[in-house]
């Protein structure tokens, strides 16, 4: 018997089924690795900041010179295109396994003599 859930759990893992990292713990990948702090909020909210900051500046950049911008899309157009019809084969190809995976290639109904045996 346990006298606590987190008894049963590995070294650095808590919860009922052992998948939250413990107090002093963060997880990198599918691992709980220990961190003596543990997780920084403000490192998160920080990188955020930063990265919206770099968003608004590029936002800004397209409204204040679009001149530019234009002649750019104007050159870009059939490069656009093309990456679109390339990203939608991609991700129907990366489909393909999952769906004929659950395909029976066994023909049901065959007119030849040696399936009926």
């Amino acid at each position: 018997m346990f006298d606590h859930p987190d008894e049963q759990c590995l070294d650095g893992y808590s919860g009922a089924l052992c998948l939250v990292c413990a107090q002093g713990y963060v997880k990198q990948g599918t691992m709980c690795m220990n961190c003596p702090g543990g997780a920084s909020l403000g490192n998160a909210f920080l990188f955020l900041a930063a990265f919206s900051f770099a968003v608004f500046i590029g936002v800004l950049g397209v409204f204040l010179f679009p001149k530019i911008c234009v002649k750019n899309a104007e050159k870009g157009d059939g490069y656009f295109g093309q990456i679109k019809i390339v990203l939608a084969f991609v991700q129907i190809l990366s489909a393909m396994p999952g769906v004929f995976d659950n395909v029976s290639y066994v023909p049901r109904y065959c007119c030849c003599p040696r399936y009926f045996d």
